[in-house]
């Protein structure tokens, strides 16, 4: 073999192995590169868990405020601006309730003292694209409005100075409950994981109010249900005083005045009869002596006409009841008495 030969074929041998070099080098950064984008992949998986897990901790945070406080919403809705405010990093929040027409403004962070006054007066209002909260209830869906100093439009002032802002629908069945909104001192868009968490704590805190709701409805419906109890079992009461006391209506009167005090939760209570003449049959009272009751009842029998304008009198004379809020300016029979509800007991037909 010729010098030349092997010097070509060292030469080849020499390029060979450059190029493996290289083609290892290639492959080593490849995989380097690979492992890399996949651990950011897996970092990027781990932060959005993360949020999640943060919203939904946030959510939990509104229920267990609904627990705490199930007949005042008060402090869910400002359970809600706190915690849309710190998933989404911005100083500012509120939360809006809907009517069908109107947005009332039930809780708001973060503006100062002046413009604080300045936005509140300007709900209730109606839902329209001249603000955060009426965009994303016309819309139905998140609005982001990345510059918040446009000029004022339709009457409304938004707040001084650079800002931008993020609202979100409260939707429940595709019906619109209120909305919520987060601001911000700089223009530009919110970061889309941002608008993810907003959204997805939207949809926790239409939980928490739905629960609030369901909770007074039913707190209400058992109050009203205990009042009926109450008042069917007084009646009861009076039934049997009448029977074990067949030609007396005293013990009768007497029962029918203390459970009248009992279910106003009143200082004085009295039972008239009308026949031409006004007379008191029974009183109680928590402030009056017994020298005072005596000398209230010796004032009767008294005729309708004496003090027309009393409640009694009036009571009388209409038929109907009457609520008398200050019964210190009516004088007469009610003299010394803050409040007074006079009912007439109509004779059946």
């Amino acid at each position: 073999m010729s010098g030349t030969t092997e010097q070509q074929l060292a030469e080849l041998r020499r390029a060979n192995e450059t190029l493996q070099r290289e083609r290892d080098a290639a492959r080593t950064e490849l995989r380097r590169c690979s492992e890399q984008a996949a651990a950011a992949d897996v970092e990027i998986i781990k932060t959005e868990n993360e949020e999640l897990r943060a919203a939904q901790a946030a959510g939990l945070d509104v229920l267990q405020a609904m627990v705490a406080s199930p007949g005042d919403t008060q402090p869910v809705f400002d359970l809600i601006a706190q915690q849309a405010a710190k998933l989404c990093e911005a100083p500012i929040a509120m939360v809006g309730i809907f009517d069908g027409s109107m947005v009332h403004l039930v809780t708001q962070s973060g503006f100062d003292d002046a413009y604080t006054q300045l936005f509140a007066s300007q709900f209730p209002r109606a839902v329209s694209a001249d603000f955060a909260m009426g965009r994303a209830i016309l819309s139905g869906r998140i609005e982001h409005i990345e510059d918040t100093g446009t000029p004022d439009r339709n009457g409304f002032k938004p707040p001084p100075g650079p800002g931008s802002a993020l609202a979100v629908p409260l939707m429940r069945n595709g019906a619109t409950l209120g909305v919520i909104a987060v601001g911000r001192r700089v223009t530009g868009p919110f970061p889309r994981n941002h608008v993810t968490l907003l959204r997805t704590f939207a949809e926790q805190a239409v939980i928490a109010i739905t629960s609030s709701e369901t909770y007074r409805a039913l707190a209400q419906r058992n109050s009203e249900y205990g009042e009926r109890i109450e008042h069917q079992s007084a009646a009861i009461d009076v039934l049997k005083a009448m029977s074990a006391s067949p030609g007396d209506p005293q013990p009768v009167f007497d029962l029918i005045v203390r459970h009248a005090q009992a279910q106003c939760n009143s200082a004085n209570a009295a039972l008239y009869e009308y026949d031409g003449m006004i007379h008191c049959r029974s009183i109680v009272s928590n402030v009056l002596s017994n020298e005072g009751i005596e000398a209230y009842v010796n004032r009767f029998p008294m005729p309708l006409e004496q003090e027309p304008d009393n409640g009694v009198s009036a009571s009388i004379r209409s038929g109907r009841v009457v609520h008398i809020r200050d019964a210190n300016a009516e004088g007469g029979m009610s003299a010394g008495r803050a409040a007074k509800v006079c009912s007439p007991e109509l004779p059946c037909r």
